[in-house]
């Protein structure tokens, strides 16, 4: 387990590295949260990467209605990758506010190596920076439109 006030600093360090482009940095602050944090450490810095994907996806779609829910509809290149599906799954499901889904997706990659463990986060992190990305494009190409 790790102190709460180093996991906020880390997971904190992991985010800004990540909109910085620094995948150096990202990878060491991520390797660090998953070679000394247990399921709940690592659901906390899940939950943090996986919000900021979700406001980016409100940005760039608005958000869901009544009934609506969020799919993959298709998984392209990160199919052959089980990092990247465990990323966008656990975005979908922390969209969707399915959190016995995310405890769950969370839970096992808790069981898996550190290697395995840092690689998904290190996905999620890089997924949630990307659509980031793109959401502030889009607002960069909405703003002053009529």
């Amino acid at each position: 387990m790790t102190s709460p006030g180093l996991l906020t600093w880390l997971t904190g360090t992991a985010v800004q590295a990540a909109r910085a482009g620094d995948r150096e940095l990202v990878g060491e602050m991520v390797g660090r949260i998953a070679a000394s944090s247990d399921v709940l450490d690592l659901s906390a810095a899940a939950r943090v990467f996986a919000d900021l994907a979700r406001r980016a996806l409100h940005t760039l779609y608005g958000p869901l209605t009544t009934g609506e829910r969020w799919v993959i509809d298709d998984l392209g290149s990160a199919a052959e990758i089980p990092h990247h599906v465990w990323a966008l799954r656990l975005v979908t499901a922390y969209a969707n506010g399915d959190d016995g889904l995310v405890l769950a997706l969370v839970a096992a990659v808790a069981k898996a190596s550190v290697d395995s463990r840092s690689q998904s986060l290190r996905s999620l992190l890089g997924y949630a920076a990307e659509l980031e990305r793109e959401a502030a494009q889009q607002n960069n190409h909405t703003e002053g439109t009529p």
